[in-house]
């Protein structure tokens, strides 16, 4: 990655093994639409899957969504975390959570954001 300020949305995926180093390769994908479709979810879920297949339990991804524009967090931007995190919980991929970029900064995107919090 390089300064902030994004010409297309993408979606960036970190690897983090079982020692909590981030593994030096990171996945972009560029040129997304406005709203994931359920197809590109599995499949990107499938990459993470076979990346950590030898023994997922010892990795996990973290993901960040990038765009141009402003700080303000979009319903596209939620439809994108919301979209990640059930696919990642349907394959069985541990996901650290999502973040946003955009022109103004990085912020992560929690579960209370999207909707998703955990149950107490």
């Amino acid at each position: 990655m390089g300064e902030l300020g994004f010409t297309r949305r993408s979606v960036w995926v970190m690897f983090i093994n079982a020692y909590d180093h981030c593994v030096p390769s990171l996945l972009q994908i560029e040129d997304l639409p406005d709203n994931p479709d359920d197809q590109f979810l599995s499949g990107l879920m499938q990459i993470c899957g076979n990346f950590a297949s030898d023994d997922p339990s010892d990795c996990r991804v973290a993901m960040l969504v990038s765009r141009p524009g402003s700080a303000a967090v979009t319903p596209s931007d939620l439809g994108w975390a919301r979209g990640l995190r059930d696919a990642a919980r349907s394959a069985g991929v541990s996901c650290e959570g999502s973040h946003l970029a955009n022109d103004d900064g990085v912020r992560p995107l929690t579960p209370d954001d999207i909707g998703l919090a955990e149950p107490a």
